[in-house]
């Protein structure tokens, strides 16, 4: 067996590999410290890993010891063993997306003896479920969890607490003396209400409220019906058996709220699902409940094509001060086939302008640099841009996520470079492909002047304040400005919403 907290075979304590855990009544519990790396990063907002806080409540719920190392920043392996010294876990657990996994693999690499031994390491999220080969080519990961894991982590720990073999958890891949087993996944969650609230409380989640402009995120739903090719749903409705697209209930939904609110100060409420106006009459009933137990100002994502009068008339009511709608290609060739986005240009104009017939602040996302994509298609999305002036816009670069068709399609044309292996190579900010018909310097310099040539026509000042944002000391300027960011922000929103607007502004 690999190594673990107890052996295996005789299910006694092996005190040389493992320190001493508490017990109750006769059990010894694991303790579990979750990783979490959100290094090099685009904007510099503190983040909650939504995933860990609720495997978090689970394990406690279990009578597990839970700890949480955040890796923020610049790259600082101490800050790891400094938390393997003071907490001595069982097992070390990362959730990771594509973009972090290289942390995770250098993190592991910079585990010395001394904090190795008696650790089993584990690794969950994004990454592991879209390339489970991420394990055999990783040195020092014992184990990955694919798809969706609150119940099987909770089994893998038992397994351990009660020294039975967690070789054979379902959802798991694990290592054993230079093979790998690959158990069959679970099916996806049906009842998500039976899932605990997220475990907050081991991050610092008040300063990560405050980092984000006062907002609380919440996800109403798991799974997405479409199949866009350059986004993990695809990957992620396959890797599991079972309905992928779920909501939870309105109550359950409207409840967690309640708890958060006790808990912390929050000014806005962002709910963070692309879905959420999928099912009409669920917003209907949803509307009428927070209007009526959370009263604050809301903010949502959509998609275009689901987007009605009626609906957003009922959303703004509620207290919908703003909204954001992706676009991501302005050319219909780009968006439909290469990305396989379904809409037309027509239904993302009609979306914003109901969403401003209603008097909601909008914003467009939107992508650069796509495989096959010219400079020529790329004006295409400026041109619509300027059609449906949205209040605020984001501009990033295409991030080729391994799993997906369209990192293979990448993958076989040969688009791929290793700039992504460099410390100075930050996603969404610089890009990974190299093609003959849209290079390297012309994306970059298209990303950068995106904004800029949106809004010169429509508000200079405005276009001038994003070229900066957008330019290639722009992250770091903005972080010297974060005193004054919130005026910088009001000012790019601009002055059609108030009371709801000012209590939450970002590009």
């Amino acid at each position: 067996m690999v190594r673990c907290a107890r052996n295996v075979k005789t299910g006694q304590s092996d005190s040389k590999l493992t320190p001493k855990r508490g017990s109750v009544k006769g059990r010894n519990l694991m303790r579990i410290l979750f990783a979490y790396t959100d290094i090099n990063i685009k904007g510099g907002e503190l983040n909650c890993n939504h995933g860990i806080a609720t495997l978090s409540a689970i394990l406690k719920q279990a009578g597990h010891q839970i700890n949480l190392v955040y890796l923020y920043g610049k790259y600082d392996p101490q800050i790891l063993t400094q938390q393997i010294a003071s907490f001595r876990p069982d097992l070390l657990a990362f959730s990771s997306m594509s973009a972090q996994f290289r942390y995770v693999k250098r993190l592991l690499q910079d585990l010395d003896q001394k904090h190795r031994r008696g650790l089993l390491t584990i690794c969950g999220g994004v990454h592991p479920t879209s390339v489970p080969e991420c394990l055999e080519e990783t040195d020092g990961l014992d184990a990955i969890c694919i798809g969706e894991g609150e119940h099987a982590l909770l089994e893998f720990v038992e397994a351990l607490e009660q020294g039975r073999d967690h070789s054979t958890v379902k959802g798991f891949w694990v290592k054993d003396n230079g093979k790998i087993h690959k158990n069959p996944s679970r099916d996806f969650i049906t009842d998500l209400d039976s899932i605990p609230f997220g475990d907050l409380e081991i991050f610092d989640y008040q300063k990560i409220i405050n980092s984000n402009y006062g907002r609380a995120r919440f996800f109403v739903t798991r799974g997405c019906p479409y199949n866009c090719y350059y986004c993990c749903n695809h990957v992620f409705r396959g890797s599991q058996s079972g309905k992928y697209v779920r909501f939870r209930s309105i109550e359950n939904v409207i409840r967690e709220m309640e708890t958060v609110l006790s808990k912390y100060s929050v000014k806005v409420i962002f709910v963070e699902d692309d879905t959420f106006t999928m099912k009409e009459d669920f917003v209907y009933e949803f509307c009428d409940q927070y209007k009526k137990r959370i009263k604050l100002p809301l903010m949502m994502h959509t998609r275009a094509e689901t987007v009605t009068l009626d609906m957003f008339k009922k959303l703004k009511d509620a207290g919908c001060y703003r909204v954001a709608i992706g676009v991501e290609s302005g050319n219909s060739f780009i968006r439909n086939k290469v990305l396989n986005r379904k809409m037309s240009n027509e239904q993302i104009i009609k979306a914003f302008k109901i969403a401003k017939e209603v008097g909601m602040v909008t914003k467009s996302f939107n992508i650069v640099g796509f495989p096959f994509e010219t400079e020529t298609h790329f004006k295409n999305t400026i041109k619509l841009n300027q059609e449906i002036n949205p209040d605020l816009l984001v501009i990033n670069t295409f991030d080729p996520y391994p799993g997906t068709k369209l990192y293979e399609v990448c993958k076989e044309k040969r688009f791929l470079t290793n700039l992504d292996e460099s410390d100075r190579f930050i996603p969404r900010t610089d890009t990974v492909l190299n093609m003959p018909q849209f290079s390297r310097e012309r994306i970059l310099k298209c990303y950068r002047n995106f904004a800029f040539n949106v809004y010169k026509k429509h508000s200079l000042p405005k276009a001038i304040l994003y070229r900066i944002y957008y330019s290639r000391y722009g992250e770091d300027l903005i972080k010297l400005l974060s005193p004054i960011k919130d005026y910088l922000f009001s000012f790019v929103e601009g002055k059609k919403s108030k009371g709801a607007a000012t209590a939450c502004r970002a590009v």
